[in-house]
């Protein structure tokens, strides 16, 4: 179990640490030559550290690519299936069989696509954007154009022409992988971003393009993972884009020596399953938490169920067949477990972790669940969840196993992972804030990004003193040192002064029974500035009224946390892949 929080120097202990800002490296020679203002800021500082012992430094800096990183386990058992694709039939079966490839064909043919595409001249330093849903190309690409040298830009195949055009232009991508559904868009964004020289299709011949298949005919290229001499810390490994609340999307350059200990630091805390039964592959691959998991199976030698994206019946199914053990979700997917009716027909009780992740899961929610999977199939299932962002590659906090923990972690995203230092300090004065105390978080560790692609402003405006990464969001951390997350700083509604965390009033009204989903915002007013307002998706087949949401939420807040800047019925709740609530757009719905 963790131990207590408390004023301690570094030890080699697992208890859970707290320390003064002098332990960090470099530290001790600025304080030394700065004034004591500046050593008096220093010893205020809170540090808490991962109840578990960081990786050796050794075993970091001899760290090569990610593909030979997520690759490691082939030999071991190269014919064990490592990408099924559930949206896909083999062609010479009886309609029974999915598209499978073994740890042994992911690392040949992406070896493959790595000479193929250096035939193309898509090498050391070119970017290769990725414009597909989840299919084992996508796998492919990403690892034969990491070994090449190149970098993979990450798009949203659900982006529109010109939305994709300014990636690719910011990117300065030459070449595009997609899929023939998306390859009008995708040759309309090329057009338009002028930097494009070729386009793959990854499904079918199309007039203007390759077929990706041509990149994975045996060539001259490279023959083992170990070929590879780039430098991992500098070489930028993939470019997610990040919306976040405000401006243009960001490039954010994570390095292959980023991702890769991550992946690590995410294996020593929470210590997955290895070689075990198979993980969902829902999440899609273009987005971090989707990269982080697929990353996560090949490491660890776990198949990756995949599809091509979200459809009720072939989720379920595919928990079913395959007897998913490890499912990795964002709440509206666990919210829909919990309530679709048709999950009620699908024998789920192959499932013993779900991890969530992308928004806050209220500790009700969770139980709910954990009830569910108890009452139904006599199954204990563990249900948690995780922490991180794109620019943090993507981990930062995550539960420790079973019996290393508190009791209850419900509604907490646990505990720092190792190797990172993390803080949570006052928003108005920069100082750090004790435990119960609120304050935004901020962390520090090497899977923190090299930075924004060509914006340095934004780069020094979230990454600031010493390297600490501003995450955004308000958190909160008790005395064994694990975290919950309030909200994000610019979400949070100010009454009167006063602040009003949206998360805590969704999590409240999505135990309403006659509640689908709902969103909370902020809704100006002359004299308390904002008042909180719902947008509800009432439960299909029930009345409900505002008074009675409104009434709901009375009940269970104080005076200026309730509803009264309205309720508002609505048919969905707009959201981005992740599940992340686009607020944006509610907000301006009032107008």
């Amino acid at each position: 179990m963790p131990g207590r929080v408390s004023l301690v120097s570094r030890t080699t202990s697992a208890t859970m640490r707290l320390v003064t800002r002098r332990w960090c490296s470099g530290s001790s020679s600025a304080a030394a030559s700065g004034g004591s203002q500046q050593r008096q800021q220093q010893s205020a500082r809170r540090i808490i550290h991962s109840p578990v012992p960081d990786i050796p430094a050794s075993e970091l800096n001899s760290l090569l690519g990610y593909p030979s990183l997520t690759l490691s386990r082939v030999d071991e058992a190269p014919n064990r299936p490592a990408l099924i694709d559930v949206s896909a039939r083999t062609e010479n079966d009886d309609g029974g069989s999915h598209r499978v490839l073994t740890l042994a064909d992911v690392r040949d043919l992406s070896l493959n696509a790595a000479g193929g595409l250096a035939r193309h001249g898509i090498v050391d330093g070119a970017v290769l954007a990725l414009f597909l849903h989840n299919c084992p190309e996508f796998v492919l690409a990403q690892l034969g154009g990491m070994i090449a040298g190149a970098t993979l830009t990450l798009a949203n195949p659900n982006f529109t022409a010109s939305e994709l055009a300014y990636q690719l232009r910011h990117s300065g991508a030459v070449a595009v992988v997609t899929q023939a559904d998306k390859f009008e868009i995708a040759a309309k964004a090329a057009k338009e971003a002028g930097c494009v020289k070729d386009i793959y299709v990854v499904d079918k011949l199309m007039s203007g393009a390759h077929h990706f298949d041509e990149l994975l005919v045996d060539s001259d290229g490279p023959r083992s993972l170990d070929d590879w001499q780039l430098d991992p810390s500098k070489r930028v490994a993939i470019l997610p884009y990040s919306s976040g609340t405000t401006g243009l999307p960001k490039g954010v350059q994570l390095s292959h020596s980023n991702i890769c200990i991550n992946l690590l630091q995410y294996n020593r805390t929470v210590r997955p399953p290895v070689m075990s039964g198979p993980y969902l592959g829902v999440l899609p691959f273009y987005h971090i938490y989707g990269q982080a998991m697929v990353g996560q199976a090949l490491h660890t030698g776990c198949a990756t169920v995949l599809m091509r994206k979200f459809e009720p019946e072939t989720f379920l199914r595919a928990v079913e067949e395959h007897g998913i053990n490890v499912m990795h979700l964002v709440p509206p997917l666990v919210l829909f477990l919990l309530q679709h009716p048709l999950s009620e027909r699908y024998n789920l009780s192959s499932v013993r972790q779900i991890y969530s992740a992308a928004a806050p899961l209220g500790p009700e929610i969770q139980l709910r669940l954990v009830d569910m999977f108890k009452t139904r199939y006599g199954v204990d299932i563990e249900l948690q969840q995780l922490y991180g962002l794109t620019e943090t590659s993507p981990i930062t906090h995550g539960p420790q196993p079973l019996g290393e923990r508190p009791a209850s972690t419900l509604g907490q995203i646990g505990a720092p992972v190792c190797n990172q230092l993390t803080r949570v300090v006052n928003v108005v004065t920069g100082q750090d804030v004790g435990p119960g105390q609120e304050g935004e978080l901020v962390v520090k560790g090497p899977q923190v990004m090299l930075g924004y692609l060509n914006n340095e402003k934004a780069t020094r405006d979230c990454i600031r003193e010493d390297g600490w990464f501003h995450t955004g969001d308000i958190a909160v951390y008790d005395e064994f040192g694990y975290f919950k997350i309030v909200d994000r700083v610019k979400e949070l509604i100010k009454v009167k002064g006063s602040q009003v965390a949206p998360a805590e009033l969704e999590d409240i009204l999505l135990n309403h029974p006659s509640v689908q989903d709902c969103a909370i915002i902020g809704r100006p007013d002359e004299r308390a500035g904002e008042l909180p307002c719902a947008f509800v998706v009432p439960r299909p087949g029930v009345q409900l009224t505002a008074e009675e949401v409104k009434s709901y939420v009375a009940d269970r807040v104080t005076k200026y946390k309730r509803l009264d800047g309205g309720v508002v019925f609505t048919d969905s709740i707009p959201r981005n892949p992740s599940g992340k609530i686009l607020r944006r757009f509610l907000r301006d719905s009032l107008h």
